[in-house]
């Protein structure tokens, strides 16, 4: 199939287009309504558009040229709106829709230095009057020379922030033109794990099989995933896909010469196209590639299962009501919330949270007492031969529950506080409740806790 490009067209000044007026979303005049649609349908179609028109885009044009990329490859000029107008822009936005989250749509919004902290005062005017906070795309060569912008942006209300990482091969970097290096990458996931007094968080994107791609690079960026994930302290989310070489990139226009084979010259018309191999570099094969990429999850989840879970379960709970608090407010979706994404990957934790989140659950074991009701969250499993329970907790170790803690567990359903469980007419601990024995229940109680088994309640 052959296409034609046609030259482009004539650069217009961005600052020549008006202040976006955003009011027309909500104003009824401005839709076609069905007769057979009701004004409560009508309302609430309007509030999920009011929600998805939350992108905004104050600059056109990319100065990178990255092979795989369209965007730094169509001969136009980078070219940026400036500050004024995009405050009026962003206001008009605010103003008319119920948006919380605003995606700055810019492929590279920190382009310049000068330019973030123009827009980063910008928001800051702006957030004084609307609640909100933003997403943004930046480049790991400029956060790394400048590692302040992103304690900048993060001030400013910047929850998200977006890199390419592509691969973790310096030789795959290089050949795609990415003018980045392996080092910037880790310095920019590091300065995102310093700032623990902020909310912030940072997702990168890799592309499998794509020039000068071997077996060796593809295990070289799964590990440098892991090295990432640790660097951010966990605050990351790394995607990964397969390359896609659209018309008018230089790969997709000369496979060749980055010694690509295209397996599908109609790829444009498939919407599964990120899912699908269409594409791979002649050092890797379609098979290779493909299990690569089932290595990739199955690597990375047991990777997840053996570092989150050995954080301290305080730090794993403030993380997760973090993320279910910013979801609420700001309609945060899973996949800009990793560590909720990770922990509910087990289907049972969201019905965990659900609960642990509620006010008059207890957050803190220190702020324990006899006067607490505890409630067993998961039904175990009793071995009879053994006499006694067994679970795996989330480090796969196995937890025992056995001769007078089976009481203890058996009767925390919620209804009886911790001293009137040791009190109980069937308590093996009424005729002795001394203070070691109320130490010993209480310390269990503990420590089904920390293994996600039971929560304490006030009421």
């Amino acid at each position: 199939m052959l296409l034609s490009i046609s030259p482009p067209p004539k650069l217009f000044d961005i600052d020549a287009i008006p202040v976006f007026d955003y009011s027309i979303i909500t104003n009824r005049d401005f839709w076609v309504v069905p007769e057979n649609c009701n004004d409560t349908d009508f309302e609430k179609f309007l509030y999920n558009i009011n929600m998805e028109n939350n992108v905004y885009v104050g600059s056109r044009g990319c100065p990178y040229q990255c092979a795989f990329c369209v965007e730094g490859n169509l001969k136009q000029k980078h070219r940026m709106r400036s500050p004024e107008k995009i405050y009026f822009d962003l206001r008009s936005l605010l103003q008319n829709t119920k948006s919380k989250l605003i995606i700055f749509g810019d492929d590279t919004f920190t382009a310049s230095k000068t330019r973030v902290f123009e827009m980063c005062k910008i928001i800051n005017q702006l957030r004084k009057e609307f609640d909100f906070v933003w997403f943004a795309e930046g480049r790991v060569n400029v956060l790394a020379k400048n590692p302040e912008l992103i304690r900048t942006m993060a001030q400013a209300g910047m929850l998200v922030l977006q890199v390419g990482i592509e691969s973790g091969s310096q030789q795959v970097l290089d050949a795609q033109n990415k003018r980045i290096t392996v080092e910037e990458i880790k310095t920019t996931f590091a300065e995102i794990g310093k700032l623990k007094d902020l909310d912030i968080r940072i997702t990168g994107n890799l592309i499998l099989g794509g020039t000068a791609e071997t077996a060796e690079t593809l295990q070289e960026s799964l590990e440098f995933i892991k090295e990432l994930y640790k660097l951010s302290d966990f605050n990351a989310q790394i995607n990964y896909s397969y390359l896609v070489p659209f018309k008018g990139t230089p790969i997709g226009d000369n496979p060749d010469k980055y010694d690509v084979t295209v397996l599908n010259d109609n790829f444009e018309m498939d919407m599964h196209q990120f899912a699908e191999i269409i594409c791979h570099s002649k050092s890797v094969t379609h098979k290779q590639l493909s299990a690569y990429y089932s290595k990739y999850q199955t690597e990375l989840f047991h990777f997840f299962q053996r570092n989150i879970f050995y954080f301290e379960k305080q730090k794993i709970d403030n993380r997760i009501l973090s993320d279910r608090k910013l979801q609420r407010k700001y309609a945060i979706p899973n996949d800009m919330a990793p560590w909720t994404r990770t922990i509910y990957s087990y289907q049972t934790f969201s019905s965990y949270y659900d609960l642990f989140d509620k006010k008059f659950i207890i957050k803190d074991t220190q702020n324990v007492n006899l006067d607490m009701y505890p409630i067993r969250v998961w039904e175990i499993d009793y071995d009879f031969q053994n006499n006694y329970y067994l679970f795996d907790n989330l480090k796969n170790e196995e937890i025992i529950i056995d001769g007078n803690d089976i009481f203890l567990w058996e009767i925390a359903d919620g209804q009886h506080t911790i001293r009137e469980i040791l009190q109980d007419k069937n308590s093996p601990f009424k005729n002795n409740l001394s203070q070691q024995i109320i130490e010993l229940a209480l310390n269990f109680y503990k420590k089904m806790y920390e293994n996600f088994a039971l929560v304490f309640s006030e009421i």
